[in-house]
């Protein structure tokens, strides 16, 4: 993003709630520390795997953005559904930028083309005829039946589930010493990946979330309990550090453990204030 998102000038009235407008400063100071770190905001990558952690990043920050503009007007539901992406988003990034080689990465690449045929190859025709007309022509791998020794490379990135990268991302070494370079992430697993993933697939426990509020004008409205929005944006703003840090401190080297451990105090001591 070149500059900040205008979008966030348009935040809803939730924001003027201490603990909404205290976690959301923490996101937007750690893109912007993020940004600082690497030197500004436009990149010239000079390799796939530069471009590949570049689109990352970017995909982090439009999500973080979502999530608070979603929490700002209360729309509690949506912002569920991408703090479970955001939550994917860290733990996948994080595994990928702890490991000592590029193998991972490389099967993250070529999981592409496992996804791409699966899609491809089961749309009915008259899609196809749609699709075609609004993509250019897929890769040659992506529309034909996959060999076996194909499909086991291609595949080899779906072989971990999502619980166990994180519970084994938590034992790999990390990129410093202090209690933010140190920070679990499967024990967010359940609260909010397990939890939220009710949202994503419209369950009844999804349903449940929704009851019947007090409004402020004294009648009733269709509403998720009014505390999950800045319980949402707690868990995002923990997100950004993370995944700001191992970028800048894993991909790169940039010396900065000290910046983000400064933000992740700042998110701490708000979570303790505001009982997040």
């Amino acid at each position: 993003m070149a500059d900040r998102p205008k979008v966030l000038d348009h935040l809803g009235d939730y924001i003027r709630h201490p603990p909404m407008r205290a976690f959301c400063d923490v996101s937007e100071q750690t893109y912007d520390s993020f940004h600082t770190v690497m030197g500004g905001q436009e990149k010239k990558d000079n390799n796939d795997r530069e471009y590949l952690i570049t689109r990352l990043m970017y995909i982090s920050e439009v999500t973080s953005t979502a999530i608070r503009l979603n929490c700002s007007w209360a729309l509690t539901h949506a912002a569920m559904s991408l703090t479970r992406d955001r939550y994917e988003q860290v733990v996948r990034f994080s595994w990928l930028a702890r490991q000592k080689g590029d193998a991972e990465i490389q099967k993250f690449f070529a999981h592409y083309h496992a996804r791409a045929n699966k899609i491809f190859r089961g749309l009915k025709d008259q899609a196809k005829e749609e699709f075609d007309k609004m993509v250019d022509t897929p890769p040659e791998p992506t529309t034909r039946v996959l060999s076996k020794e194909e499909r086991q490379h291609f595949e080899a990135w779906e072989k971990l589930d999502l619980l166990s990268m994180a519970t084994k991302r938590d034992t790999m070494p990390t990129f410093g010493k202090t209690a933010m370079a140190k920070q679990k992430l499967e024990l967010y697993y359940t609260p909010v990946y397990a939890q939220f993933s009710s949202v994503s697939h419209s369950d009844m426990y999804s349903v449940a979330l929704l009851t019947l509020q007090q409004a402020p004008s004294g009648g009733l409205v269709l509403a998720a309990d009014p505390h999950w929005p800045a319980t949402l944006v707690c868990f995002n703003a923990l997100f950004d550090i993370l995944q700001c840090f191992e970028c800048a401190a894993g991909f790169y080297g940039r010396d900065c453990e000290a910046a983000f451990q400064s933000l992740f105090e700042e998110w701490h001591g708000c979570a303790k204030v505001f009982d997040a």
